[in-house]
């Protein structure tokens, strides 16, 4: 002999199925959003990045290396830095979501 459910148990059943997939669906939704605009955005130069990179330079210069080649190596030591300082806060804020 079998049971069958009342209507309002399987309406709570269907409901709650519903309300568990669209749960679902809204945190794929946001994960993937959010991992698309953090990942499109770029180092920006600021007045700090240029001071940091004076600083360098002056360090440089002092050892005796030329301008141009202190130039460019500061630049792009601090070009690296702020992509792993960006891909690292995007990995947090997505392993946090």
């Amino acid at each position: 002999m079998t049971r069958h459910l009342s209507a309002r148990a399987r309406l709570t059943v269907v409901y709650t199925s519903l309300f568990a997939v669209c749960g679902g669906v809204l945190v794929v939704v946001t994960y993937f959003l959010l991992a698309h605009n953090l990942g499109s955005s770029g180092p920006k130069t600021s007045t700090d990045a240029q001071t940091a990179i004076q600083r360098c330079m002056q360090q440089a210069s002092a050892k005796g290396v030329p301008d141009d080649t202190a130039k460019a190596k500061c630049t792009t030591t601090y070009a690296n830095g702020v992509k792993a300082g960006a891909s690292a806060q995007r990995g947090t804020a997505l392993d946090q979501l």
